[in-house]
């Protein structure tokens, strides 16, 4: 009967033990999945060298890139070649306006609707990216981003923005259109003034995931 105990007892103990394992190896690899998302989040949104700057820098190398257009609006119209999403955008605020927002908005042509719409507050020193969680873009779909700035006080200099104007003879000329690299393909540029369409390329980056 005492052997029946210990043997009885020893299996109880050794079930505990197996129990005790299995549940320490679960905790450990939930442990691990989450470091592993936390790592994602981190890193998935980087905004060190995107396709729009290596675009720009490419772009700029034989133009003038300057800040210099006064107009309260800079855009431009682009594809993706394949399936992108947005999550964080790139701007420098003009310097005497560092705390005042742009309103920024990514439209949908294709399907005639507005896929994105905020004011947004930028460093007047330098490019700085704001995270706008995940918009998602669709090949085949053509969408603008524009940035507006309505709250100028008056003062041209200040809707001021960082632009590629083209290097050539004369102020009609204007870049020759699709701007493409990798997957993103710039297919036109506004301010709202016909006469410079296609004439500059504007500073507001992308970053996809």
């Amino acid at each position: 009967m005492k052997k029946n105990i210990k043997i009885i007892e020893k299996l109880k103990f050794k079930k505990n033990v197996f129990l005790s394992i299995l549940i320490l190896s679960i905790f450990l690899s939930c442990s691990s999945d989450s470091e592993i998302k936390d790592i994602k989040s981190t890193t998935a949104c980087d905004s060190t060298n995107t396709t729009f700057n290596q675009l720009y820098t490419q772009t700029a190398i034989d133009n003038f890139d300057e800040i210099t257009l006064d107009t309260s609006i800079h855009s431009y119209t682009f594809e993706v070649l394949t399936s992108k999403n947005i999550c964080s955008i790139g701007y420098q605020s003009y310097h005497d306006i560092p705390s005042t927002p742009y309103h920024i908005e990514i439209f949908n042509n294709t399907t005639n609707s507005l896929t994105y719409s905020s004011d947004l507050v930028f460093s007047g020193t330098h490019i700085s990216y704001v995270n706008v969680g995940s918009i998602p873009l669709i090949v085949g779909n053509s969408y603008t981003i524009k940035r507006f700035q309505n709250n100028f006080n008056n003062n041209a200099i200040n809707c001021i923005g960082r632009v590629i104007t083209s290097n050539l003879n004369n102020n009609n000329d204007r870049f020759s259109m699709p701007l493409q690299l990798g997957d993103l393909k710039i297919t036109r540029t506004d301010s709202g003034i016909p006469e410079f369409e296609n004439m500059f390329l504007p500073y507001i980056d992308m970053v996809f995931e």
